[in-house]
């Protein structure tokens, strides 16, 4: 049995965030049902998208600026545990369907309202888009080119899934335990922007005043974490933070000089990255694969989304 079996969930989102929500809650055994608005999800522009998301899930029609439609909503609450939604601020509320209405139907319900931005912030009434979180956030200042000065837009959404769709699956999973010890519901507000704070706050911190043009290492320009083309055309990534791993690296490649170079852009007169995409593109992306196959090491190949091998996103186990 899964861990979500019995729980029914009502998914009234559109687009990403919170369909792959609702998704992932039904991937733990959650019986998830989709309500659409009349017009239907604008997701369904992409069906591949649309389909991927809700494939499993049982879908309905209702147009909630209705009587008939807000009643038949009334009636599902009854038995529903979780409600998603992510209308624009202030819907739900004209539309009598927020918190304070439904949790007078069903006191243990969990309400889960996903929005870009945060009631305290200017923009909370406004319309937004990856893109937009993703600028707002610092994120895409930090995917800044050392060298270019310029940014390389994410060509997939990362704030709507890293500040919106895992910081709603871990509300309600919580709030779905609170309900078992007190007997009583909640809402929660996930602001997408608000949630991507935690992945630069600590870069912050290693920010001194005197060096306003600090580099992240990780950004691509330190030889021992980087992507390199190989002579077919594709490329391999080296995650070598660490300087065992960077080491064992260098001697599997055949570069021993470069082996006191970890964190060093030159050693010696030597341009330490510049050696090593010399090195790896004269040999193709098969070669590097089956020279470091079981080097511990970090260094793996960039695969085309196809190659990767699909498993279920979540594990567990009873005894």
């Amino acid at each position: 049995m899964k861990i979500l079996t019995g729980v029914k969930i009502l998914d009234l989102t559109t687009l990403l965030p919170g369909p792959l929500t609702g998704s992932m809650l039904e991937i733990l055994g959650a019986e998830v049902l989709k309500i659409e608005p009349p017009q239907g999800d604008q997701a369904r522009a992409f069906p591949e998208l649309f389909s991927l998301l809700n494939k499993s899930k049982n879908i309905i029609k209702l147009d909630f600026k209705t009587k008939e439609g807000k009643e038949e909503l009334y009636k599902l609450i009854t038995s529903a545990d979780v409600l998603i939604e992510n209308y624009k601020p202030g819907t739900t509320d004209k539309l009598n369907i927020n918190y304070s209405k439904l949790a007078s139907i069903n006191t243990k319900l969990v309400y889960c309202s996903l929005m870009g931005y945060s009631k305290n912030h200017e923009l909370h009434h406004f319309a937004g888009h990856d893109i937009n979180f993703l600028g707002l956030s610092g994120l895409l200042d930090l995917m800044k080119s050392e060298k270019t000065n310029s940014i390389n837009l994410p060509n997939f959404q990362l704030a709507d899934i890293a500040g919106g769709t895992y910081p709603a699956l871990a509300g309600i999973l919580g709030a779905l335990y609170q309900v078992e010890k007190i007997k009583k519901g909640c809402h929660i507000n996930i602001s997408i922007l608000e949630n991507l704070r935690p992945f630069y706050s600590f870069i912050l911190e290693t920010i001194k005043e005197s060096n306003p043009t600090y580099s992240n290492v990780l950004s691509g320009e330190q030889a021992c974490y980087s992507v390199y083309k190989t002579s077919d055309e594709k490329y391999m990534c080296l995650g070598a933070f660490e300087e065992k791993f960077f080491q064992l690296f260098i001697m599997t490649l055949g570069l021993p000089n470069l082996i006191d170079s970890h964190l060093k852009k030159c050693i010696k007169t030597e341009n330490v990255k510049e050696l090593i995409t010399k090195k790896i593109s004269s040999q193709t992306q098969s070669y590097w694969i089956d020279l470091f196959k079981g080097i511990d090491c970090c260094f793996t190949p960039v695969l085309a989304p196809e190659e990767f091998k699909i498993v279920p996103p979540f594990y567990y186990s009873q005894v």
